[in-house]
This record gives C-alpha cells, structure tokens and sequence, in this order.
C-alpha cells in the first residue's frame, strides 16, 4: 500500500481484524530506478517507518512486493527485506506480454514456493512466491486460472501456490473476478501472502518423530508446527520385507500417533496420508 493511501488508521484496523493483509510498497528514488544495497536498505526503513506511522494499527510487515519490481543485483533484495522482518518476496514476475505470449504456466518450473540463496550459496530465509498471474498481462479469462487449476487438481499434478498481482487501482478488476469464481469453483482456497508463510513455517516445523517397526506394524508421532492446518504427510507403500501398508489409526491432537499395519496381500499398491 502506498504512503499517502486515502484510508484511515481505523479503516486499516477493521481490515486487520477481518484477516487482511496490509503493507508498505517500498519504491526506490526516483521511482522504478536500480540501487545499491545500501540504498535498498534505507529505503525500505524510511518508507516502513511511515507507513507505521500513518496507519499503527497495522503489524509489522511479513511479505513483500517491491514497486516496479526492481531487482538490480543478485541478492540484496531478499536480504534487505530479511532484515525488516519480511521473509516472503512476491517480486519474481512473468512479465510481459512479448514473454508471456498468452500462455499460462510456471514459467520458472515449479509453482513451490523456495527460499533464495545468497551468491555463496548460502539459504537466506526468505521464500519466493512466484507471480504466475500479474494484471499488467494480456489474459484470456477465466481459461487461464482455470488451467492454473486444474493442471494442479488433475492427473498432471503441476501443484503449486499461484500467486497473483491485482491492482486495487480501480475498483472493478475482469481479473479479480476470474480468480475467485474459479477457486470457488475448484475448492480452492484463496489467502494472502502472509497466510502462506504462517503456513509455510508449521510445515517446515513439523516432523516426525518416534519411528518403530515391529510386527509388521508401523508407528510414529507426528508433531505439528503451528500454522500447518490441513497438514498431510506420505508414507511408502511397501516394506524392505515385502508388506503392504494396509491401515492407519490415531488421534488427532498436535502429536498424532499412528499404526500402520501390513497386508498378505494386495490388488494394487497404494498411498496413504492422513491430514490434520
């Protein structure tokens, strides 16, 4: 959101309440202009520091994307938003139109969100949330959510976290529409960047622990990192000794215990998960 935005501290904090998702839109100066890594830096801590100023009610920021999506080396960005508590980037664009061509897809190969590396390769813990679907592109609607979708949804399995970039520049967006109708359509869930993260981090805090074999039976704990709702997990269909893994039983509290007993035999193979 831009500082000067005309909304109110007590606009902002009805939205909070509701489960939005409100930050600053750091600009470089003059706008849209390459940087160094110093001056990405302080832009980011004079602009963060006005936009807590003019709207309090708002939590620090935890996502981030960038006005006009500069990138002008290879790793200051993720780290500059790191040290201003940002650890989700949304600036990595399928852009434009001579590119895009009308084709929807994971242009980047994956639609997982992964965290970046530093130039010596180190993990910096910031994810990049690729945006599949920036409104500045030529779409065709609603065909190219729906293929997002259903691609994702279908026997191909191109899973993902398709992230979208619709401007509330004016009210009415064709794009907006297109998303939301098809997600209901679809039985997908639609969140906000900092959703995605709090989700992220209970995956990633969550674990196995306490594996057994014996008697053909398989147990373990899981524990669930906060944040993971839905959480599922997959486990191999078949054993060293050649079982089956045929059934599961257990609780559903945040250190779930689970049997997995074997079968003498088996029309096909199968997978198993279990959700939370």
């Amino acid at each position: 959101m831009w500082g000067g935005a005309p909304i109110t501290d007590t606009q902002v904090a009805s939205y909070v309440a509701q489960g939005f998702e409100l930050a600053p839109h750091v600009d470089s100066g003059p706008t849209c202009s390459n940087w160094t890594y110093a001056d990405l830096y302080n832009f980011y801590s004079l602009q963060s520091a006005t936009f807590q100023a003019t709207w309090p009610s708002v939590p620090a920021p935890q996502t981030h994307r960038m006005h006009c999506i500069s990138w002008t080396d290879y790793d200051s960005q993720p780290l500059v938003e790191l040290a201003h508590g940002m650890r989700l980037d949304t600036n990595y664009y399928y852009f434009p139109d001579n590119f895009v061509q009308g084709r929807t897809g994971m242009f980047n190969g994956t639609g997982m969100p992964m965290r970046f590396v530093d130039r010596n390769g180190n993990t910096i813990d910031v994810y990049q949330a690729t945006t599949q679907l920036p409104d500045e592109d030529t779409w065709n609607w609603p065909s190219d959510i729906d293929t997002l979708l259903e691609n994702s949804l279908g026997p191909l399995g191109y899973y993902g976290v398709f992230t979208a970039n619709m401007h509330t520049d004016y009210v009415a967006s064709d794009g907006s529409d297109a998303i939301v109708a098809s997600a209901q359509a679809h039985g997908v869930p639609i969140v906000s960047s900092l959703q995605m993260l709090q989700w992220l981090d209970g995956r990633n805090n969550s674990a196995f622990g306490s594996m057994t074999w014996s008697g053909g039976v398989l147990s373990f704990d899981v524990s669930v990192g906060s944040g993971a709702r839905n959480l599922r997990a997959m486990l191999p269909v078949n054993s060293t000794s050649g079982c089956h893994l045929r059934w599961c039983a257990g609780d559903v509290h945040n250190h779930r215990h689970d049997h997995w007993s074997r079968r003498e035999r088996s029309d096909r193979d199968f997978e198993r998960s279990f959700e939370r």
